[in-house]
């Protein structure tokens, strides 16, 4: 079963979203923000990631350039 890493700084959205993906099947699990994601220590265990771009700190494009460096 793929598993999706979904990145969301608004807690509502990021649930909502969650549900929606495990509804269709998916592994979804869900962190609020890119730090969180990284701190994880597994970005490289997802089939997909999905992220929001506009967060405080770390945005999208930020956690993009950080996982193309590694």
């Amino acid at each position: 079963m793929p598993k999706i890493a979904i990145i969301e700084d608004d807690a509502s959205v990021r649930e909502a979203f969650r549900l929606l993906l495990e509804s269709f099947g998916f592994e979804a699990v869900a962190f609020p923000s890119a730090e969180a994601f990284l701190a994880s220590g597994k970005p490289g265990a997802w089939d997909c990631i999905v992220t929001d771009l506009c967060m405080p700190c770390l945005s999208g494009f930020d956690l993009l350039e950080r996982l193309h460096a590694q």
